[in-house]
């Protein structure tokens, strides 16, 4: 790939009179132009050619993150994108992305800081709800799990308020640039992102973490409150914690000031604030206390004094210790078009309601003239890069089918069919069928392989009943498990610690089956656990055990999902959104429980803190996978296969060619049907 610089201004379906404003960090062109079809004036933000495949993995990252985070982040205080796509590279294979913002003709903060004083010339309140704008802005990103990182004037544009209507707002702000947001994390990474003079003592060792934009926003009110710029981070950073009073002696001098900005700078996370509002509502606070207090108060200071006690009287007060997953959707609620402008401000110092974020919507239908990043049907979504695979195998198949389970050791891969006999297919290119299975439904393997079970239904003599297959012993002898109902067992799983656990209409049964090698006649149940009436197992891969086979989870056709430790009889419930439950898969390490949603909605569960997080698909999953080797999620669609990068991620971060089932082998291997042919098994290595 060659960088080359763009002289010429681009050509955009649907947008004309571009002209160039800047580049910006050497990823981008920003220019202003106007919509065609409304005549609307725009901002459009056009990546450079990458230089390398590094560098355009790195640009492709930045730009599915910036779009699907802004559109799972509407919020008055968030500048979202309203369009997005790419354009041809005359002459090249390549192409480039943009991103197209309501245009905001008063610029940044800093533009305005550059023309304006605010902590000599405005009234203190009009700085406080400055700041509280941007917490409610931050905090609605962190109630979605995103941290956006790089907290600074330059990162918020702002509008002027008719300050007739409404005396308690100067300007109205919004937050943009999500280019290097990502899910705040445990952990440590290497890539240290932000802009240095904002960037948090915790950042700075590699954590990602909701503090770290409390810290920078701390910055940012000290700016306005002083007009001191934070250290360089070459310069002794003692002057951080030199009292803001001291700072501005003449418009400041309340002690709560002081307490409140050096509790947000404070070096430990732990030491700040426990969220960013409870930051910005806290610095009100002191504000309103030093001008109640100021026996020099203008009668312009005591209004505002009394409007903002006023209507602090109806607005709750947003206090979370630990920013949690925002509440879903309810069933009648529909996703709306994202407006080419923002809405109009709210007329309100403190911080209202948030609203939730929304699933994925593509802002507008995309032109299929252009070009794509990967391949993929028809209306299936956002351009995403593929994933590197190699074909491995293909299969054609008898019939529809309707379920696959691969061995634990990733040899071997049963499938079963909806009006065919079941086949267990080897990837050195075996193919056997099980002619004593017949009417098979759901299937798995005992852990080391040796027994394939398998549950029956019959339509014309319905009767549930599991069959367990001997692999290592003739073909023709099998083990029973036979019930008093006429609808098939669907939940079916085998932990590694040899118990087997089947879904029986309203209770979860387990087995010991660690001995059935040597059992002549398999035992009754050893745990049981009644679920009630209101779940029920319609799915065939939402019964799935833990990687270390203590914890069984269960994810029921009403979105309940139930975790159950049969050894010591603990269990926990999670019922976050009222929708169809497809599928569940565990993390490697068996700490987060991922719950896929028909209503195109993705949940990570960790059990060990009881945190949940939310993340959007373009279109509803069938089935999901992890690969125990890399993390990587793997969610199966009706139309493609879409990835997660990690556990966390807020959206897909790639595509790969499939449809309806997703299933990784312990050696990386990926099953899928073929993206056009139903019929067709493709086994990929990934």
């Amino acid at each position: 790939m060659k960088s080359s610089p763009l002289r010429e201004i681009p050509e955009i379906k649907g947008y004309q009179n571009l002209q160039l404003i800047r580049s910006q960090g050497g990823m981008s062109y920003i220019y202003r132009g106007t919509r065609t079809e409304t005549g609307q004036e725009v901002i459009i933000k056009l990546m450079l050619a990458p230089k390398n495949e590094q560098e355009a993995l790195k640009f492709q990252y930045r730009f599915n993150q910036e779009i699907l985070i802004a559109r799972l982040s509407t919020n008055n205080h968030l500048l979202a994108a309203t369009d997005h796509g790419d354009i041809p590279i005359p002459g090249s294979d390549e192409s480039r992305l943009y991103l197209v913002y309501p245009y905001i003709e008063h610029g940044s903060l800093a533009d305005l800081l550059a023309s304006d004083r605010p902590w000599e010339t405005w009234e203190l309140p009009h700085i406080t709800d400055v700041i509280a704008q941007a917490a409610e802005g931050l905090f609605h990103l962190h109630k979605s799990g995103i941290v956006h990182q790089d907290i600074k004037p330059n990162n918020f544009l702002w509008m002027p308020m008719d300050s007739v209507r409404n005396p308690l707002r100067r300007i109205h702000v919004w937050l943009i640039d999500f280019g290097v947001a990502e899910p705040e994390r445990k952990g440590k990474t290497r890539d240290i992102r932000g802009t240095l003079k904002y960037v948090a003592p915790e950042q700075l060792n590699g954590d990602v973490k909701y503090s770290v934009d409390q810290y920078a926003l701390a910055l940012l009110a000290r700016l306005l409150l002083t007009g001191h710029e934070p250290p360089f981070i070459n310069e002794p950073a003692s002057s951080l914690h030199t009292r803001p009073t001291q700072l501005n002696p003449h418009r400041l001098f309340e002690p709560d000031i002081d307490n409140v900005l050096l509790k947000a700078l404070a070096l430990r996370p732990e030491d700040r604030f426990s969220n960013v509002i409870e930051f910005a509502q806290a610095l009100q606070t002191a504000v309103l206390k030093q001008i109640q207090l100021n026996p020099y108060a203008t009668p312009s200071d005591m209004s505002l004094v009394l409007s903002q006690q006023y209507l602090s009287l109806d607005l709750p007060q947003q206090r979370l210790a630990d920013p949690a997953l925002p509440p879903a959707l309810s069933v009648q609620e529909e996703v709306s078009a994202q407006p080419l402008m923002p809405a109009a401000p709210e007329e309100s110092i403190f911080l209202a309601p948030l609203n939730p974020p929304k699933p994925y919507e593509p802002p507008r239908p995309r032109d299929t003239s252009q070009s794509r990043i990967a391949s993929r049907n028809k209306d299936s979504g956002p351009s995403l890069p593929a994933v590197p695979a190699q074909k491995w195998l293909t299969v054609k198949l008898p019939d529809t089918l309707r379920m696959l389970a691969w061995s634990p050791n990733g040899t071997e891969l049963a499938c079963t069919f909806y009006h065919d006999l079941p086949r267990v297919i080897g990837v050195k290119r075996s193919v056997e069928t099980l002619q004593s299975f017949a009417h098979g439904h759901s299937a798995c393997w005992s852990p080391d392989g040796r027994f394939l079970a398998m549950s029956m239904h019959d339509e014309n003599n319905p009767q549930a009943e599991i069959r367990f297959c001997d692999r290592a012993a003739p073909k023709d002898r099998s083990r029973l498990l036979l019930f008093h109902q006429p609808e098939p067992v669907r939940g079916l799983d085998w932990s590694r610690r040899g118990l087997f656990a089947a879904w029986l209409d309203r209770k979860l049964l387990v087995y010991d089956l660690s001995k059935i090698s040597t059992q002549k006649h398999l035992p009754d149940p050893s745990y049981t656990f009644p679920l009630g009436d209101t779940m029920y197992c319609d799915q065939l891969t939402t019964l799935r055990w833990s990687p270390d086979g203590e914890w069984l989870a269960a994810g029921s056709n009403n979105g309940q999902i139930v975790c159950w430790q049969p050894s010591t009889a603990r269990y926990v419930k999670q019922h976050p959104l009222k929708k169809n439950i497809r599928s569940i898969s565990w993390s490697p390490d068996g700490r987060i429980l991922i719950v896929a949603f028909a209503n195109k909605q993705v949940l990570f569960w960790n059990l060990q803190t009881g945190q949940t997080l939310q993340a959007a698909l373009p279109e509803s999953p069938r089935m999901v996978s992890i690969s125990a080797q890399t993390g990587q999620i793997a969610v199966a669609t009706e139309k493609a296969l879409f990835f997660f990068e990690h556990i966390g991620a807020l959206a897909p971060t790639a595509m790969h060619p499939g449809q309806l089932y997703a299933a990784f082998s312990a050696d990386n291997k990926l099953a899928t049907l073929d993206q056009y042919e139903g019929n067709e098994l493709i086994i990929w290595q990934i």
